[in-house]
């Protein structure tokens, strides 16, 4: 693969953390979570900015990553600036709405972090302004741009690996 550098963004039950785990394991890159520069583990603690950001920092700095992440506030343009490759997930926001749900009922993963009533807020909301803040931080990147809006492009993408 020629990206090194690999950024993938999207609204929440996009199938970010899915796919970028499959891309993980085809490309041999390693895989980091932007919600874990942000969060501890478990969701249950928040950590304070200035580490956050250095965090965030250390990882962008590496030589090799993929970071997948739904946030589109400022702090995030300093990691996704350095990225050679963006991935945008545009999934359907029903698709997303209802894949919110299966996690958040079948699987538990959020845990305490957020109400159910909260992630499909975020799910709801988001063509409106997450993705139009991560359109924003796009145009000023120089990285390649990638746009997948279903299953069927996602596997084509990853059979080209």
């Amino acid at each position: 693969m020629k990206y090194h550098k690999i950024w993938i963004l999207g609204g929440g039950g996009s199938g970010k953390t899915t796919f970028a785990k499959r891309l993980a394991e085809k490309s041999k890159l390693p895989l980091y979570h932007l919600d874990h520069t942000a969060y501890s583990k478990n969701f249950k603690i928040k950590y304070n900015e200035k580490r956050r950001d250095n965090k965030l920092k250390e990882i962008s700095n590496k030589k090799r990553w993929i970071i997948e992440g739904a946030n589109s506030s400022e702090w995030v343009l300093r990691g996704i600036e350095k990225a050679e490759l963006i991935i945008a997930l545009e999934v359907g926001t029903l698709k997303r709405f209802f894949r919110t749900i299966k996690r958040h009922v079948l699987e538990k993963k959020w845990g305490e972090k957020d109400s159910l009533l909260q992630l499909l807020y975020w799910v709801v909301i988001y063509p409106f302004k997450g993705k139009r803040r991560h359109k924003k931080m796009i145009e000023r990147c120089h990285a390649d741009l990638v746009v997948l809006k279903n299953n069927n492009q996602i596997n084509k993408f990853l059979k080209k690996i």
